[in-house]
């Protein structure tokens, strides 16, 4: 997964490939998510398809603007604050999320971006890291919807 950040986070661009082989035929995968403002596009690169759609961002998958949380927030999230760590040479902020319904997650968050999750969720083992950040203007081009897929629209 590579993901792409402009206009200070209010657009971003996801391009995941998903590598499979099974029995010597190759099943792998390549998406690209877009997102500008509340304007969404999820795109199969290798089908040429995708889905168009409008919804509310959300400042990251906790959904909490992280560098303003208030213990009262954090007591009805059920998130623990466990402090500042360091992460690929960041400081960041370690938080610690569980549920009544099994799901605890660790996460690190460089402000409002997610650098690390790791736990389980609904008995599933999960885990997401950044590898690498590079501070540097990315290509517009990561940003433009490409010509050549058929869009459905959702509400």
């Amino acid at each position: 997964i590579v993901t792409y950040f402009d206009k200070w986070g209010e657009w971003e661009a996801i391009e995941t490939t998903v590598p499979m082989e099974v029995m010597g035929e190759d099943y792998s995968t390549r998406t690209l998510e877009i997102i500008k403002g509340d304007d969404h596009w999820k795109i199969d690169l290798d089908k040429k398809t995708g889905e168009h759609y409008t919804l509310a961002r959300a400042i990251n998958p906790l959904g909490v603007d992280v560098e303003s949380l208030s213990d009262e927030l954090l007591g009805k999230m059920n998130l623990e604050d466990l402090g500042e760590v360091e992460f690929l040479g960041y400081k960041c902020r370690k938080m610690s999320m569980k549920s009544d319904k099994g799901t605890q997650m660790d996460y690190v968050m460089w402000g409002n971006v997610m650098m690390s999750m790791e736990g389980e969720a609904m008995g599933i083992q999960t885990s997401s890291r950044v590898t690498s950040v590079e501070e540097v203007a990315p290509p517009q081009e990561k940003f433009e919807v490409p010509r050549d897929i058929q869009f459905t629209d959702e509400e």
